[in-house]
């Protein structure tokens, strides 16, 4: 599971500092893109997992680098990633 530093906020009561993705199954035919995200704090503690159907509109843009798919993940829960 590749992980990403996130910019320190609040997500479900719990400070998250890192989010970590995993695509689960991709459809070129259908863009349909099931990933699993994880969240996790300074520690590296998880404290919410997810398995999240990525809107098309994020996977138009989706080519070699997978950021997009984390910033998708970012947008859907609140949160900005650290630059």
């Amino acid at each position: 599971m590749r992980k990403v530093e996130t910019n320190l906020s609040t997500v479900d009561g719990h400070t998250i500092k890192y989010v970590g993705a995993r695509i689960q199954s991709y459809d070129l035919d259908s863009l349909r893109c099931e990933v699993r995200f994880k969240l996790f704090d300074d520690n590296f503690c998880g404290f919410h997992t997810e398995v999240w159907n990525v809107p098309p509109q994020f996977l138009e843009n989706w080519g070699i680098d997978d950021i997009v798919i984390f910033e998708a993940i970012a947008d859907y829960k609140g949160f900005t990633l650290k630059q």
